[in-house]
């Protein structure tokens, strides 16, 4: 019961992570392993993401491979774009 909770209080300390600086996603994982030593379907949804992740990984670098340069540019540029965008976004929305 204490890994549930404590995995609990970890996934709802990085959701908050993912809007101020710090490893959200990373804390909210480890939440989600103590959650799935407990429960089936947390094992069984982590066990997904874990695959969908991999096959995510492994066409990113597949595509990346194959790009030319223009596009690889082009990726890089989209990219800082959206970076700076988002970073803009939560400069206004926490600071001000």
């Amino acid at each position: 019961m204490a890994s549930v909770l404590l995995g609990l209080v970890l996934v709802v300390g990085g959701a908050i992570l993912l809007v101020i600086p710090g490893p959200g996603l990373l804390v909210i994982a480890f939440g989600g392993a103590l959650i799935g030593q407990e429960f089936r379907w947390a094992a069984v949804a982590l066990d997904w993401t874990e695959v969908t992740l991999r096959k995510a990984v492994r066409f990113g670098v597949r595509f990346w491979k194959a790009a030319s340069v223009a596009v690889r540019a082009a990726v890089v540029s989209a990219a800082t774009l959206v970076a700076a965008g988002a970073g803009y976004l939560a400069w206004t929305w926490l600071l001000r």
